[in-house]
């Protein structure tokens, strides 16, 4: 787990500024939220490129097995 070096320079802050504090663990937090959802975001667009990918390649194969069958009869 990362430190903020916020956090590390100005290790007193909780008690000289209450709500300085509250702001940066607030905007820590928010942050690693955003971080969190743009990953879940590419994870599904790189799965649903993959199911249309797999869809094509599925049809394709029936057309293949389809052009051969005619072939060979």
């Amino acid at each position: 787990m990362a430190v903020d070096p916020e956090l590390l320079i100005h290790s007193d802050l909780k008690s000289r500024n209450f709500a300085a504090f509250i702001s940066l663990v607030i905007r820590v937090n928010f942050s690693g939220a955003v971080g969190v959802l743009s990953t879940l975001a590419g994870t599904i667009l790189i799965e649903r490129d993959w199911i249309q990918l797999e869809n094509q390649m599925v049809e394709r194969w029936g057309e293949y097995r389809a052009r051969s069958n005619q072939l060979w009869s």
